[in-house]
């Protein structure tokens, strides 16, 4: 995503985003906590209707990036869902 955003020119943006959550990283956490604490819908059953393919078209990627993209997401998905 660094690479996308220095490229489309908002790499300072997503800077200042990572700077606020790591400064607020306590708040984050304890929201985080909350959210989990307030589950229905189990992981395995959300995990199984999720995809791996990165086809959104708010994120425009080169095809020579896509591919190989789409493949580590395939395989991060496969593992997951197993410890999941």
């Amino acid at each position: 995503m660094a690479l996308l955003a220095l490229r489309q020119g908002w790499l300072r943006q997503k800077a200042r985003g990572l700077v606020w959550l790591w400064r607020h990283r306590c708040l984050v956490r304890d929201r985080r906590r909350y959210v989990r604490s307030q589950v229905v819908v189990p992981d395995r059953q959300w995990i199984a209707v999720l995809s791996d393919p990165l086809d959104t078209p708010l994120v425009r990627l080169p095809r020579l990036v896509q591919a190989p993209l789409n493949t580590i997401m395939r395989v991060y998905r496969r593992l997951v869902s197993r410890l999941v």
